[in-house]
């Protein structure tokens, strides 16, 4: 090992720097991925929302009820 680094160092620097890169790239994808779940489900909640919104103002859901369920969200 010594001897392939001692004769390759560039190589071996190459080497090591995609390892680290391709370490990156999954670290970002895997944050990525866990960003997702608080964006789907802030994205679910907004729709719930609107449609309590909707159906307050319909008059299907009562001012008190709405008031109540609101603040849960």
């Amino acid at each position: 090992m010594a001897q392939f680094l001692s004769d390759n160092e560039e190589e071996f620097a190459e080497l090591l720097a995609q390892k680290t890169n391709q370490e990156i790239s999954k670290e970002q994808k895997l944050a990525k991925s866990e960003l997702q779940k608080p964006v789907a489900r802030n994205e679910t909640i907004t729709r719930l929302y609107e449609k309590l919104y909707e159906d307050n103002a319909s008059s299907k859901v009562t001012d008190e009820l709405f008031m109540h369920l609101s603040q849960q969200v």
